[in-house]
């Protein structure tokens, strides 16, 4: 359905992602697959990251392009492939919430308050 009927592109899509062995053991998740689509999809090449590291990556880089892209002062970004191509600002945010979520699973903690974002 992700691929409106589109007999090809299912090929393409089933021939890539069987040459991912971590990709595919994965793909029979409906989540995971969705995220495979989606990447499928939007990348011009149509191939897929290798492992699912690489695929959670893309995924994040994704979502944060597309909520830099509804801020006006950043409209002219059209492409992010590395979490260092994000501005300076951005970048400072995203570190910081990155040590959130690393000092919080060393503690064992899944959670964290609004009071700890502006630490």
């Amino acid at each position: 359905e992700c691929l409106k009927g589109d007999a090809q592109a299912v090929e393409k899509l089933s021939e890539v992602v069987q040459q991912n062995p971590q990709i595919e053991a994965s793909s029979y998740l409906p989540l995971i697959a969705a995220i495979i689509v989606a990447i499928f999809l939007m990348t011009p090449t149509n191939k897929l990251p290798t492992t699912l590291h690489e695929l959670f990556s893309k995924l994040v880089l994704t979502c944060i392009l597309h909520h830099l892209q509804a801020r006006t002062e950043y409209r002219a970004i059209r492409s992010l492939t590395s979490f260092d191509d994000l501005p300076g600002d951005v970048q400072l945010s995203f570190d910081h919430l990155c040590r959130l979520a690393f000092d919080g699973l060393k503690k064992k903690k899944l959670s964290f308050s609004v009071d700890e974002l502006g630490e």
